[in-house]
């Protein structure tokens, strides 16, 4: 009886051990404090961008690939409202954009803060993150 535990602890251990030596690449979340800096990725790496937002006054947030587009946008952003009553006027939340990049190389990814009914009107904030993005192995 006591073999048949020992075996059974040692293999649970064993899987355990090479789960923790398995290399995973965490999701990366960029903010307003990474604006204009150097943000490293490799090829597939999932990064999240994180901005607050305020859609109750018409703003929003857009992005723009500059360069050779090489991201993939995983699915269409997300808004979560912030601790004011939803729908209530002045009360913003927070806006998340995922990505993935398909390539190796450098590009910088915009997003604007505007209004998207104004017309020849300046973004009311503009947020930009350069991209170097390793391939894999590298």
């Amino acid at each position: 009886m006591k073999t048949k535990t020992f075996g059974t602890f040692a293999l649970v251990l064993a899987a355990m051990l090479l789960a923790g030596c398995a290399t995973t690449t965490a999701t990366k979340t960029l903010t307003i404090f990474d604006n204009n800096k150097s943000i490293n990725l490799a090829v597939g790496q999932v990064f999240m961008v994180t901005l607050e937002t305020n859609p109750t006054t018409g703003y929003r947030w857009d992005y723009q690939q500059e360069g050779t587009a090489f991201l993939e946008p995983l699915g269409e952003p997300r808004y979560q409202a912030g601790s004011a009553p939803v729908g209530m006027v002045g009360g913003g939340g927070k806006e998340y954009f995922t990505f993935r990049p398909s390539n190796a190389g450098q590009q910088t990814l915009k997003l604007d803060y505007h209004r998207p009914f104004e017309r020849d009107v300046a973004p009311l904030q503009i947020v930009s993150y350069n991209l170097v993005v390793a391939g894999q192995g590298q």
